[in-house]
């Protein structure tokens, strides 16, 4: 498993480094524009504001284009979760209706792989967190085709069989997709162009005030200050449930909350119904 660097450190930091990078441009930009200004002697040579007007035009498609993508990977997971909700609901309810032996065996696999899909209640989430939790629930993923096997090769084929057997391959096939949502991001080439871009743009816009020999620190920074925003706003939504932006499993953890209900009540064998 492998993330980009700034989905590897704190989101305060990328911040800080989107920050300092925009800051360092916009400062050798204007300082740069301040010594050539005599040659230059205004913006207005070699389509300095066409250029900046133009740089702006760019960095604004970029903006959306990497936070429509971030948005689209936040619904991907929201929706990965409730098609893996539904399919453990199911399987479950199917697993109710086979017999012994079997039967009791994959409703508390079921369960404890269900247990295994959600985040936890306590702690912030990390990447080894991440990892540790996907590794737990793939080794409780490996106890579910087994037991499915022990109730069709131990009951005559039927449609609850056929049904059940559909079911847990759902619950599989499931797992895949919700594992490829959470570790979709974005290209970490991206984000560094997203970066790139908004630092040429600001060194040309702190150029440009430097030729005409003054520049207003205020609007500047402000100017910084929301470009860094957006694009920590960008990555927060690409970091899947390592950020502030978590995607919220309360129906998987409704889910779950129904199957132990189940599995506590007396066990009734449908082979004696």
């Amino acid at each position: 498993m492998s993330f980009s660097i700034f989905h590897l450190v704190p989101l305060w930091l990328d911040f800080v480094i989107f920050l300092a990078v925009l800051l360092v441009a916009l400062e050798v930009g204007y300082r740069i524009g301040v010594r050539r200004q005599h040659a230059w002697k205004s913006d207005e040579i070699g389509g300095g504001r066409i250029s900046l007007t133009s740089m702006f035009a760019v960095l604004g498609l970029m903006l959306a284009f990497t936070f429509g993508a971030a948005i689209n990977r936040h619904e991907a997971r929201k929706k990965a979760i409730v098609a893996e909700t539904n399919a453990l609901g199911t399987a479950f309810l199917h697993a109710s209706l086979a017999k012994e032996p079997g039967r009791s065996e994959l409703r508390a696999a079921l369960l404890d792989y269900a247990r295994t899909r959600t985040s936890g209640h306590s702690g912030k989430m990390t990447v080894a967190r991440l990892e540790s939790l996907i590794r737990q629930s793939w080794d409780a993923k490996a106890k579910l085709w087994p037991a499915t096997e022990r109730i069709v090769k131990g009951s005559a084929q039927g449609p609850i069989e056929a049904a059940l057997v559909q079911s847990v391959t759902k619950v599989l096939d499931s797992d895949t997709n919700r594992v490829a949502a959470v570790l979709d991001s974005l290209p970490p080439m991206v984000l560094t162009l997203l970066l790139l871009i908004a630092a040429a743009t600001v060194s040309v816009a702190g150029f440009n005030a430097g030729l005409s020999g003054k520049m207003s620190r205020l609007r500047t920074s402000l100017l910084i200050l929301v470009l860094a925003s957006i694009m920590l706003v960008i990555i927060d939504f690409d970091r899947s449930s390592t950020g502030f932006i978590q995607v919220r499993d309360n129906s998987l953890r409704a889910a779950i909350s129904e199957m132990e209900e189940s599995l506590a009540q007396p066990a009734v064998d449908p082979a004696k119904d």
